[in-house]
């Protein structure tokens, strides 16, 4: 029993030291990457649509959409196939939304936040709270690094 904690204790700690960061070099490239066009579509309707597709009960979804969309660069991490040296970039617009929704029971589950990269109108990705990537928003003074 020891053995086996001592074994999560140190897969824990090593997992903890895997944070992803784009490289000052990546930084400078996420100026020029192709975002595609602004948004034309109703993303909220888009991202709703999504959630229909994907919920039990999507009736009965309570939405809060956080952010008008902006341009991101997204890369994978570790456990995505990313890590300190993956070139992967993934750019587009990205809008982020809290989704409460009922589970099987009928009760609400409490609001969850996803959030939805967009690309040339089209949906490429979604990202749940457990997506370990990092962020980078080019538009913006600071960024969140997750």
């Amino acid at each position: 029993m020891r053995g086996i904690s001592a074994a999560v204790l140190v897969l824990a700690v090593l997992s903890g030291g895997c944070a992803t960061t784009l490289s000052k070099e990546q930084q400078a490239t996420a100026k020029t990457l192709d975002y595609g066009g602004p948004l034309t579509i109703d993303y909220k309707q888009a991202i709703k649509d999504y959630f229909n597709a994907q919920l039990k009960d999507p009736y009965s979804a309570r939405y809060e959409f956080e952010n008008t969309p902006g341009r991101l660069v997204y890369k994978p991490g570790l456990w995505e196939g990313g890590g300190k040296y993956t070139r992967i970039l993934y750019s587009g617009y990205y809008a982020t939304v809290l989704v409460n929704a009922k589970n099987s029971f009928g009760a609400y589950i409490g609001a969850v936040r996803y959030g939805f990269l967009f690309k040339n109108n089209e949906i490429i990705r979604v990202f749940s709270q457990a997506d370990s990537g990092a962020f980078y928003y080019p538009d913006a003074d600071k960024n969140v690094l997750s």
